[in-house]
């Protein structure tokens, strides 16, 4: 008796261990699949480049930790999953026109547009489709994003499929045709291919502390972001705001209307100062003298200065022109290189930011000209059902300020995570205890 006691006594640590790895393995699992707010770099081209900036997008996403899409569904319940992994299916047989027929009616203008579209993308990556991996699914709104990564020769390319439901299917929901959508799927994509690379600051976002938060209007996502109004006109003899964006700014814009054409290319980095030069040598004096004067007389109204570091956006109104904006950039965040880009450049982040329905009137026209409040920290969860401000376009939830950010915890964390998300923590505790209570009560 006392020898089966014993043996009993020494066999139990050996189950308890079995079942601490199985926890273990539990509390591996859960997390990667558990969902919340993600932080993005917001993607601008300086000339060429493709640059990290300090402007951010959040948006709703599942970890899914780099699964291949194999094992997908077991990760992501959610119907879309299924399809991509048909997708992935065919795209690896290289049969374009059964992935094709995964389409959604109407997004592009004809069958053979959608067949050629699948048949490219297929070649594209064909040595990598069998080692596909998924790291995340999005929930920006209406539609399911998945982030995938092959490799492709020497290095890792990270893309996006958006899918939508359309008469009770999810269906692929890429398109060719410029739309909010599409720009916001491109800026994701290049977004995700900047970490998986590495680049310098693609990752700064994830600690940073913003100043404002809008909530894209058709999605649940939000822009965060820092800057200030300004009301100041750079081609005027007002006094120039003080700060080191305005005043390289007012530089430039006194080189233009003084016809200090040589020294207004110089305000340009390389790339795009050459391509001003080459349009200017183009010009004669008359001609040089006229453009001067036709921008001084439209006038150039600055309203607002979006501050992403090393990326500097100074929006500004011209006599029946709208808005616009220039790029400046600083190299290395210092302030004191500042010089200007993308002379003739133009790519899907200036779809977002000239989009008057989308960006502007939504994100920037309710800051232009405002006396800003002192600076908030931290950011909100996203909203579930963001609330509707007068015209449809939807706000974060202050009613004073729109664009004032609070309610946040320390550093700029979020505080207040929804109920959803602590679910598979709860359950995991509750399967924890059982097998406590299972496997270590007192034998009688």
């Amino acid at each position: 008796m006392i020898a089966r006691a014993k043996i009993a006594f020494m066999q139990r640590p050996v189950r308890a261990r079995a079942v601490g790895a199985r926890a273990l393995l539990l509390l591996a699992l859960v997390p990667s699949v558990l969902g919340g707010p993600v932080r993005l770099t917001v993607p601008f081209t300086v000339d060429r480049t493709i640059t990290a900036s300090g402007m951010a997008i959040e948006l709703e996403a599942d970890e899914l930790g780099g699964r291949p899409v194999s094992q997908l569904k077991e990760a992501s319940p959610h119907p879309s999953a299924a399809v991509l992994q048909i997708l992935v299916g065919h795209l690896a047989a290289n049969q374009p026109e059964a992935a094709a027929a995964l389409l959604r009616q109407g997004a592009f203008q004809s069958p053979e547009d959608g067949l050629n579209y699948a048949r490219n993308f297929a070649k594209a990556f064909q040595e990598g489709w069998s080692s596909l991996v998924v790291r995340r699914r999005y929930n920006p709104g209406q539609e399911s994003w998945f982030s995938w990564e092959v490799p492709q020769g020497a290095r890792t390319v990270s893309r996006i499929f958006r899918f939508a439901e359309q008469d009770g299917k999810w269906l692929w929901a890429d398109e060719l045709q410029p739309s909010p959508l599409r720009s916001v799927q491109t800026l994701v994509s290049a977004a995700e291919q900047l970490v998986v690379e590495n680049q310098p600051g693609a990752r700064a976002v994830e600690g940073m502390t913003f100043k404002h938060a809008v909530t894209i209007p058709g999605m649940q996502a939000r822009w965060l972001f820092n800057g200030f109004s300004a009301s100041w006109d750079a081609f005027g003899n007002g006094p120039v705001p003080d700060h080191p964006v305005t005043k390289a700014y007012a530089t430039a814009a006194k080189a233009l209307y003084g016809g200090d054409f040589e020294s207004f290319a110089g305000a340009y980095l390389p790339f795009s100062a050459q391509r001003m030069r080459d349009s200017l040598a183009q010009m004669d004096d008359a001609q040089k003298a006229s453009f001067a004067e036709s921008n001084r007389q439209l006038g150039r109204k600055v309203t607002f200065v979006l501050e992403a570091s090393p990326i500097f956006l100074v929006f500004y109104e011209t006599d029946g022109r709208g808005m616009q904006y220039d790029t400046l950039f600083a190299a290395g965040g210092d302030l004191s290189k500042l010089r200007f880009a993308n002379f003739f450049v133009e790519t899907f982040i200036d779809e977002i930011m000239k989009d008057r329905g989308f960006f502007q009137d939504p994100v920037i026209r309710p800051l232009a000209g405002r006396i800003e409040d002192p600076p908030q920290t931290a950011t909100l969860p996203l909203p579930r059902t963001p609330p509707a401000s007068p015209g449809g376009v939807t706000l974060s939830s202050s009613a004073t300020s729109p664009q004032k950010v609070s309610d946040a915890g320390p550093g700029g964390m979020v505080a207040n995570r929804s109920f959803k998300s602590w679910i598979p923590w709860l359950l995991l505790g509750l399967l924890s205890a059982v097998l406590l209570l299972r496997y270590f009560r007192p034998k009688s």
